[in-house]
Formats: C-alpha cells, structure tokens, sequence
C-alpha cells in the first residue's frame, strides 16, 4: 500500500484518497450540474404578451381585424400562431366569445416583402377576415397569441364593431368592459 500523505500518526492511502475526491466530485456534480437555479415556472408565465394595435375595418361584406404581434424579444417560447375570437354584443349580458378561426405566425416579424422587420421597416400586419357578420349587428373581437407550447397569451383589449358595411364603426375597449 503505498502513502501519499501523512499526518502525524493517520495515513491515507492513495485508494482513500482517490475515493474521497471521488465522493467530493460526485458531490460537486450533483450540487452543482442539475441545472436548476430556481423552482419550476407555470406555463403562464411563458405565455405570449398581448397582440398590439388591434384595428378593424369595414367591407362590404364582411368586417377586417388587423393587428401586430407582441413584443417578443423577451419571450423564452416562439408564437406559433393567432386565436380570432368573437362574440355577439348585447348590452348588459355577459359576453361568450367563441373561436372563429387561427392565423400562423411567421418565425421572425417580417413586413410584406419578406423581409425582416426592423425599426425603419414595418413591423407585418396579421388580418383576419370575418365574412358572417349581420348589418345593424354589434360583435365584440379579441385575438391572442399562442405559443409552440399551446399556452395561450391574454388579449389586452377587445374590439366593439357596429357593421355598417363599409361604414361599420368600431370601439376600442379594454377587457374588463
């Protein structure tokens, strides 16, 4: 058995020795490599930010939602694409917004021309075109965003259209309205 240190009457071996750093490695690697610096986050908390700039216009025929993606340079998860919401207006009766339909998500924001978006680009503009719509009826929309995951972000306002035809007229209103 050969001694590698010695210290006044204890002696370790070179095969304790190498176990003991062994443990303390494995230790170390257990401690240390799992990853986890904090406790698990709930999905919601990687759900996308609210779509921006929710506008409709008026067709003859049908009403036209347009708006922007969130801000998305925080976002650990890609958006991968649009729920369109609706529901019939009646006032004082609590609204039941349905799914009307979903619109894909391009990777990276890009105008277009397909090119990608920057501070002296436009940012690409999502629409989506309701075709079942009554004249003289109120619908209320609101649209959010999903992520690859499936969760789904929080609208941040919803929209009050009066069709008219091309003279439909539209009402921003937050969500607790």
């Amino acid at each position: 058995m050969r001694i590698i240190a010695s210290t006044g009457n204890q002696k370790i071996s070179l095969f304790h020795f190498l176990i003991a750093a062994a443990m303390v490695f494995t230790l170390l690697l257990i401690t240390c490599a799992c990853g986890k610096k904090n406790s698990p986050r709930p999905p919601e908390d990687f759900a996308p930010g609210q779509v921006r700039y929710l506008t409709a216009e008026g067709a003859l025929d049908a009403v036209v939602l347009m708006w922007q993606a969130p801000e998305s340079a925080a976002e650990p998860l890609v958006l991968a694409h649009f729920v369109v919401y609706r529901t019939s207006y009646q006032k004082d009766e609590e609204p039941d917004f349905e799914e009307l339909g979903q619109v894909a998500a391009a990777e990276s924001p890009q105008d277009n021309a397909g090119l990608k978006a920057s501070q002296n680009q436009p940012a690409k503009i999502y629409s989506w075109r309701d075709p079942n719509v009554d004249a003289g009826k109120q619908y209320e929309y609101k649209v959010v965003g999903v992520n690859e995951d499936g969760v789904e972000g929080e609208a941040g306002a919803k929209l009050r259209v009066t069709f008219l035809g091309e003279s439909s007229y539209f009402e921003a209103l937050p969500l607790g309205e």
